[in-house]
């Protein structure tokens, strides 16, 4: 009896590090957009994460991207950076209010 209690009680350590180490993993995507509505999408012309109210995340990059840093030259860089996709156009709008026409939403 005291080998099954002592199994048992070794299973529940092992589930509660393994939640533990998970936690953080799980939320670091989440917190990307998380006062936008959440991640949307990946802007594969710029490698981050788009988020649902249309800004882009200025930090999360996305997790496969195929964008590269030669793809994103360009985009917005004379105009304070990338705010969000204007999609009523499809291109990308700069933080100063200026729309990239080269850089298109993904």
């Amino acid at each position: 009896m005291k080998n099954i209690h002592s199994v048992s009680r070794w299973i529940g350590q092992l589930i509660a590090i393994l939640f533990l180490l998970s936690s953080p993993l799980i939320g670091a995507n989440a917190a990307c957009c998380s006062k936008h509505g959440g991640v949307a999408s990946c802007n594969t012309t710029t490698g981050y994460q788009m988020c649902k109210d249309g800004t882009a995340s200025p930090t999360c990059t996305c997790k496969k991207s195929t964008g590269t840093t030669s793809s994103t030259k360009g985009c917005c860089a004379k105009h304070g950076g990338v705010a969000q996709c204007d999609k009523s156009t499809g291109h990308l709008k700069c933080k100063d209010g200026t729309q990239s026409p080269d850089c298109a939403c993904h």
